[in-house]
């Protein structure tokens, strides 16, 4: 039995359903008797650890669309699913990060018991390239989390288009 402190993780308000890899080692070094959880052909490679899952989900994120990002104005758009609990008013919100710029943008949306529904939120780029990141969550109306999650990418550079002639001798 094992007692670990969600905290001690940065795990603390992690929505249910969230996943992690996890694996548990024993060794003994006078026998070189090894047993673990997941095994793997190599312990050090977290692709082959098991999955840990806190708890039953209350919604399923089907796709997370941020495939387009770039600068101007964007859409993200997130298909949801209602699995358990009570269905209710939830909140999504996004928070991206690009170079020199930093924003925050929410909405709201409701969800019957057993619904499924497309939630499209829109934001503003300015940077011009560029790494970005965003992070996705979606709370209930009591402010707890349900879905949290990451995602990132790179702005496309200016295209540059050179227009002109070249002489013919």
């Amino acid at each position: 039995e094992m007692a670990l402190p969600l905290a001690s993780l940065g795990l603390a308000g992690a929505p249910a359903g969230h996943e992690l890899g996890l694996n548990l080692t024993s060794a003994d070094w006078d026998t070189e008797e090894y047993t673990c959880l997941s095994p793997t052909s190599n312990w050090h490679d977290p692709r082959q650890f098991g999955v840990l899952r806190l708890g039953e989900p209350r919604l399923a994120v089907g796709e997370i669309d941020l495939a387009g990002v770039g600068p101007g104005r964007n859409l993200m758009r997130i298909g949801v699913r209602h699995l358990s609990g009570p269905a209710g008013e939830y909140r999504l919100s996004l928070t991206f990060e690009a170079p020199g710029q930093w924003l925050q943008r929410a909405t709201e949306f409701a969800l019957a018991e057993g619904g499924r529904r497309a939630v499209g939120l829109t934001f503003e780029v300015l940077a011009q390239e560029g790494a970005w990141s965003a992070r996705i969550d979606i709370t209930d109306a009591t402010g707890a989390a349900v879905f949290a999650t990451r995602r990132t990418g790179v702005l496309p550079g200016p295209m540059v288009v050179r227009l002109g002639s070249t002489p013919v001798r």
